[in-house]
């Protein structure tokens, strides 16, 4: 799933719907108005009277060209005399069209009614209720960039890929693009002999058709909805990998290789070699075999940033499965969990389906969630186990805000279909998933997945049939009340926790929804939370579980002895925020370096929000980060830096932003001093995210100096470059601080480094450091090349994000992105595009700029369908860094002083 372009778009970092009280699924085009006066497009689900079943696909696809061509035949059953029928089709030249049935052939009209791809077919005839069958030839434009089907150009070759998720298949061909039509296609591609042509099964047979040409036969696929399918047409190499072996659940060996672009084929084989085990496990754990009968892992040119679970035929973008064994351990790691996310869609999303995109969630929740069970596996040294929580931790950003959307959230229209895909969805979806697997017990809760399975295999389902297989599975039907709860209704709850011990002891709870400072939440909102405390008594922690169903309660500890502290999420796995008294926050302090890493993490997410609503003071805050750093583990302290670096831009105050960065300093340079140079993976990560704090954000003088160096190295400066001078894992940090450091001779070397390499790893590092210009005229100059020919739009808009996220570069960057809007937005297609667009005021802390960048928003809807929720979250981030910084940034630079 596009999962990694949500991580970020990737290196800033891999998954609401309103209504206007029309029915479902109808509303008015704007797009033509007035040409349809008598029927209503359907902007949202088509209606029932026509379902397809079967596609032979015909196309003809040659990257030299600018257009392809195709013809289609679709077998439809239509429940009642038609003589119009809607469809889907955007971009398409259609010059014939027409149905037959019997040995009758009726003409039809094709015209595209609407900006979203609703197209309309006007019959010369009536047709009748039961089967005919839909004829189109037509030719349409590649696209730019990966939407639809794209074109690009690697080192004078041109390749063609696709990227259909999620409406855009309606862009390759006229069909019925909605996730609920699975029906079996018929593929033949015409390409040039000489090259590559994949899609989602294995060729059957092909012949010359002379002029170079060749027509390719594929085996008939599996029920698929039209936004699984894929196309990639080429000069690529193929990596003939061995297969995976048959097991005890798949019994036939599965043809397994790899496809990148010209050259880079041998690059695949960590990530093939790799599949293997990865495929195993998950089949294992749905006891169901791999759905297809094949598995291709392409790596196509200039790919979207993230990947893309195409079935039989997973694409992602370079850097995720270009490496090898001395490939930097995040590179590495960022594959493992990508990887097992795409796989896992082969089954939950691919073998059984959303019935429609207000269920999307439940794919890529899903997804998310089992990634960091599988990669575990698959590679247990590999740092996974708190995966899901730390992401879950950081979704409950975007669930903070009064605009946050409910898990499932109804879709009307198609244009804002792709909201659906943002931290709720994969982040606090793949959570919510974790809480309920511990409430209902690992071996249950896979019962009710494999349940799921077997009642939906190659068909579709929908929220209610998920929670109907868990129930059932595990035997728990209280499960779906519970579950309802979370996904039905919007934001973090949060449990107030304090300890009773005037009479027997016990624990206070109150329930509420979490809000920031400066937020317009209702707080009065209840869920069935499953909580599992862990008090520390006497004799030991002891697990205190209940379902916290009401709005206050009181539980029991059935004990005599009074707890010396309470961790209200005591294995960390629920998701939900907790409160406590000052007593309380001070004995977590006290025991932050002794708490379960677990329980840390949860521990420094909850001081840190309660911080923000106001309910903890600064100093308070500063004592448990403080306490925090001396945490063993490394995500830990990792995570309790990142909420350091929030504490840092909580103040606009100049010199309580210096007092904070040298007590950032004095937190962690002496553990970074006596950190090992140990190869160990937790090892790595922690000196990797502990070099990146002092250096950049922290700004220690000592660790940049000795980085400089590192850097001029890397790059050049004086001699020959020598990419093999900076550990991986660092890589980006060292050479930060050579483009902050050095300047203008710098960012020249660098920049000429990256144009002249074809290693993804090399291009993202070096682009994600040449981002971090602090110089204006260098940030402008930077935008510019990354705007103009060899660079994607991904990684313009990765530079872009970072510079209006970092005050040195922010003006400068926004007044370029103002000058450059129409451009921004001309490039910002297919999923994620128009919140590419939309969403650049986010990081913003000014009144004035939110004022400027709602303007501009504003000023271009009728280019950005679906733009509303983006700009709102937008502007309510501004809103609550305003009232943040007003509220607590005095007492944060009193209490940063006082600790000097």
């Amino acid at each position: 799933s596009v999962v990694l372009a949500l991580t970020a778009m990737l290196f800033v970092a891999s998954c609401g719907r309103g209504g206007d009280g029309m029915a479902e699924g109808v509303g008015e085009s704007a797009a033509v108005p007035g040409a349809i006066a008598e029927e209503t497009v359907p902007l949202g689900r088509l209606d029932g009277d026509v379902i397809p079943g079967a596609y032979r696909l015909d196309l003809v696809i040659d990257p030299d060209e600018t257009h392809f061509e195709g013809r289609v035949e679709i077998d439809v059953e239509l429940s009642r005399d038609l003589d119009r029928l809607w469809l889907h089709g955007k971009g398409l030249s259609v010059t014939d069209a027409y149905a037959t049935f019997g040995d009758r052939r009726v003409n039809a009209a094709y015209e595209e009614v609407d900006v979203t791809g609703v197209a309309r077919l006007d019959f010369d005839d009536t047709l009748p209720a039961g089967g005919i069958t839909l004829h189109f030839t037509w030719s349409a434009p590649f696209m730019t960039v990966p939407d639809g089907l794209y074109r690009t150009e690697e080192e004078n070759d041109h390749y063609a890929a696709s990227q259909l998720e999620s409406i855009s298949a309606r862009k390759v061909f006229p069909g019925f693009d909605e996730p609920r039509f699975k029906t079996p296609y018929s593929i033949s591609i015409t390409a040039r002999t000489t090259d590559t042509v994949v899609t989602a099964t294995r060729e059957v047979s092909s012949t010359d058709q002379g002029g170079g040409m060749t027509r390719h036969v594929f085996q008939t696929t599996e029920p698929l909805p039209t936004y699984l399918l894929a196309f990639a047409v080429g000069p690529y190499d193929v990596n003939e990998w061995q297969a995976i072996p048959g097991n005890e659940v798949r019994h036939k060996p599965l043809p397994l290789r790899g496809i990148a672009v010209r050259g880079r084929g041998a690059r695949m084989d960590y990530a093939l070699g790799n599949t293997i085990n990865m495929v195993h496990h998950l089949e294992d754990y749905f006891a169901v075999p791999h759905p297809y009968p094949k598995l291709d892992i392409l790596a196509p040119p200039d790919f979207f940033g993230g990947a893309m679970e195409n079935a039989g035929a997973i694409m992602y973008t370079e850097y995720l499965v270009l490496m090898d064994e001395s490939s930097a351990l995040s590179q590495r790691r960022a594959y493992a969990r990508v990887h097992a996310h795409e796989l896992a869609h082969q089954w939950f999303g691919n073998y059984v389906t959303p019935a429609w995109w207000d269920d999307i969630w439940l794919n890529e929740s899903f997804a998310s969630w089992i990634q960091y069970k599988i990669a575990a596996q698959a590679w247990p040294e590999g740092q996974f186990g708190r995966g899901v929580l730390v992401r879950g931790l950081n979704a409950m950003r975007d669930d903070s805000l009064a605009s946050a959307r409910q898990i499932r959230e109804p879709v009307e229209t198609n244009a804002t279909i792709d909201d659906a895909f943002d931290s709720i969805t994969y982040q606090k979806g793949g959570a919510v998933l974790t809480m309920f697997e511990t409430y209902l017990g690992e071996d249950a809760f896979r019962e009710g997945v494999r349940t799921h399975m077997q009642r939906f295999a190659h068909g579709t389902a929908t929220v209610d049939d998920f929670m109907q297989s868990l129930a059932d599975g595990s035997g728990r039907p209280e499960v779906r009340p519970a579950f309802q709860s979370f996904i039905s209704q919007p934001g973090v709850p949060l449990l107030e926790v304090r300890i009773d011990c005037d009479d027997s002891p016990s624990l206070e709870i109150r329930q509420s929804r979490y809000a920031p400072l400066g937020s317009g939440i209702d707080p009065e909102r209840t869920w069935q939370i499953p909580m599992c405390a862990s008090v520390q008594l006497e004799s030991g922690p002891r697990e205190v579980c209940a379902l916290i169903d009401a709005p206050e309660m009181s539980l029991p500890l059935d004990t005599e002895s009074c707890p010396d502290y309470v961790v209200p999420n005591g294995d960390g796995s629920g998701y939900f925020r907790f409160a406590l008294d000052a007593a309380g926050w001070s004995a977590l302090a006290d025991a932050a370096d002794t708490l379960d890493a677990s329980q840390a993490l949860a521990y420094a997410d909850s001081l840190d929000a309660a911080f923000r609503a106001g309910t903890a003071s600064a100093d308070e805050l500063l004592e448990g980060m403080t306490a925090l750093a001396r945490h063993e583990a490394w995500d830990t302290v990792s995570e309790a830096m990142w909420r350091f670096e929030g504490i840092i831009d909580a103040t606009l105050n100049a010199d309580a932003r210096s007092d904070l960065r040298l007590l950032g300093r004095q937190l962690y340079r002496p553990l970074a001093d006596a950190i090992s140079d140990g190869d160990d993976p937790q090892t790595v990560l922690l000196r990797r995210n502990l070099t990146h704090f002092l250096a950049i954000v922290a700004l220690d003088p000592g660790t940049r100096s000795e980085l400089v160096e590192d850097a001029r190295r890397y790059v050049g400066i004086g001699a020959a470059p020598d990419t093999s001078a900076v550990e991986p894992d660092i890589a980006e940090t060292v050479l930060s601080v050579g483009v902050q450091e050095d300047g203008e001779p710098f960012f020249d070397a660098l920049l000429e480094l990256v144009n002249a390499s074809e290693d993804p790893a090399i291009r993202a590092y070096g682009l994600g450091a040449l981002a971090r210009t602090e110089d204006a005229s260098l940030s402008v100059r930077l935008l510019d090349t990354l705007a103009g020919d060899g660079f994607s739009v991904p990684e313009r808009n990765r530079a872009l994000y970072r510079q209006l996220a970092r005050p040195a570069s922010r003006d400068a960057a926004w007044q370029w992105a103002q000058q450059n809007f129409d451009s921004i937005v001309d490039s910002s297609s297919g999923i994620f595009g128009v919140r590419a667009a939309a969403g650049l005021g986010g990081s913003f802390c000014s009144a004035e700029r939110a004022s400027e960048y709602e303007s501009l928003i504003l000023s271009n809807v009728e280019r950005l369908p679906g733009y509303e929720r983006t700009l709102a979250q937008s502007l309510e981030q501004i809103e609550l860094c305003i009232a943040l910084d007003e509220a607590r940034g005095d007492q944060l630079a009193e209490a940063a002083a006082a600790r000097l």
